[in-house]
Order: structure tokens, then C-alpha cells, then sequence
């Protein structure tokens, strides 16, 4: 196992793990910067390694979390039971940043890039959960009552 720093798979790293000299890799924050950047690098490291490749991270939750974007937001001893784990799934402050530019985010056509559904996916949570976190403008009625 080996560690790098960056975003980007280096080329001595490509070459170890293509010469089959590591097993995999160790991602730390540094090395994640976003859902679509870290699917990008994971697959150029099974790339690397002719998809044989481990990939580990430290996610235990609370303050260590390299994977801000997915949960635990609490430590493991704090999570409680299943009923708790499952009331705690909801989006992270940096999680409901990211799907809020979805939610914005607009096509050539002027519509949106992705549904709410697409988002609920990325992040593995319902639509309820991902409406209960957008800020959307108000509709026509609620501006003018009517």
C-alpha cells in the first residue's frame, strides 16, 4: 500500500501499481476533492492496476473523514442504532453546498443539468431528502400570494 499528494494519480504511482509492486492506495483528503474527482482518480488507479487495485480511505466518522461529502458525520461510538444511523442520512453542510450547484446548474437548453433525482442518486439519499436541503426561489404564488 502507498499514499500520494494530489489529486491526480502521479506517474511513479501508475508505475508501481501497474508493475504490480503496491497493492493499492491510501486516499487521505488532500487526495479528494468532490464526488466526480474522486470517481476520476479511483478509476485511473484500477486503471493502473489493471483494475486490481485496493483503494482505502479513512472514513470513521466525526472528525476524521477524508469523504466530507459522505457520512458518518459523527463518530461510530455516537451513531446509536440502526433507527439513529438511518435519521443521521441526511446531507452535510458541504454535501447540500454541492447539491444545491446541481440543482442550479443549467443545460444549453436553459434547463436544469440534473432531476433531483440525479442528485438524490450521487448522494444515495431520497428526493425528499435532497428537497428538504435546496433553497429554491419561490414559486409565482408564494412571491405575490396569489
Amino acid at each position: 500500500m502507498l499514499r500520494f499528494a494530489g489529486t491526480r494519480l502521479p506517474g511513479y504511482v501508475e508505475d508501481i501499481l501497474r508493475e504490480g509492486r503496491a497493492a493499492g492506495v491510501v486516499l487521505f483528503a488532500d487526495n479528494l476533492t468532490g464526488p466526480d474527482q474522486t470517481r476520476g482518480l479511483t478509476a485511473d488507479i484500477q486503471q493502473a492496476a489493471g483494475g486490481d487495485a485496493l483503494i482505502m480511505t479513512d472514513q470513521e466518522g466525526g472528525a476524521i473523514r477524508n469523504l466530507e461529502w459522505v457520512g458518518p458525520a459523527r463518530p461510530a461510538p455516537a451513531q446509536g442504532g440502526p433507527a439513529a444511523v438511518r435519521a443521521a442520512s441526511k446531507l452535510t453542510p458541504r454535501q447540500a453546498k454541492i447539491a444545491q450547484a446541481m440543482y442550479d446548474e443549467l443545460g444549453p437548453d436553459g434547463h436544469r443539468q440534473h432531476t433531483v433525482q440525479q442528485i438524490a442518486d450521487e448522494f444515495g439519499v431520497t428526493r425528499p431528502t435532497i428537497y428538504r436541503h435546496l433553497q429554491r426561489p419561490p414559486s409565482e404564488h408564494q412571491r405575490t400570494g396569489r
